[in-house]
């Protein structure tokens, strides 16, 4: 039972100082997918079950990944396609009712 307890404590220990590193590096495409999309963040801000905390930290993650370089494709579609989402979750972080829909 202590080898758990240890290995617990070792996890949360790890946690701020892999948070601080993350916030010195720049983003991938790869991680804001991770985050945004992947665990959910979008499904709720899209069913507006999302908090208003949780609408800000998509926006954000929607705005880093309009500023980053597609890694294959076409730069010109990448821009318009990210800047109708950022649009989208902008909306959503405003309140407007119409923002599910955008997403």
């Amino acid at each position: 039972m202590s080898w758990r307890y240890a290995a617990v404590v070792a996890l949360l220990l790890m946690v701020p100082a892999s948070v601080a590193r993350a916030d010195d590096e720049k983003p991938t495409i790869k991680s804001i997918m991770k985050v945004a999309f992947k665990d959910g963040l979008a499904q709720k801000v899209a069913t507006g079950g999302a908090s208003a905390e949780e609408s800000q930290q998509f926006l954000k993650l929607c705005q880093a990944m309009k500023g980053l370089k597609p890694p294959k494709g076409d730069a010109e579609s990448w821009e318009m396609l990210t800047k109708s989402l950022v649009d989208a979750a902008q909306a959503a972080a405003d309140g407007q009712e119409d923002a599910p829909a955008l997403l």
